[in-house]
């Protein structure tokens, strides 16, 4: 709600957005994620299953569903 603080959480997310895209990016030149796969897209994707599985983690959710999800998340970004 604080504009100030807004806009540097904003400029973190865009700072961890670009981190993980350009991670993509690499990945995709490696073979290990389609290249046609929109890099953008996916760390989107990635940033937000990071922020649920951080979630999961702090309500102690179980540990092999845990495991699965990651599992799954990993699986989705090589699709």
């Amino acid at each position: 709600r604080e504009p100030r603080i807004a806009k540097r959480v904003n400029a973190a997310t865009q700072r961890m957005l670009g981190i993980f895209a350009k991670a993509i990016r690499r990945a995709q030149v490696e073979g290990d994620i389609p290249t046609r796969a929109d890099p953008e897209a996916l760390a989107a994707f990635f940033l937000c299953s990071v922020s649920g599985l951080r979630n999961m983690l702090q309500t102690r959710m179980d540990r092999d569903l845990l495991r699965a999800t990651t599992a799954q998340v990993l699986a989705a970004l090589r699709a």
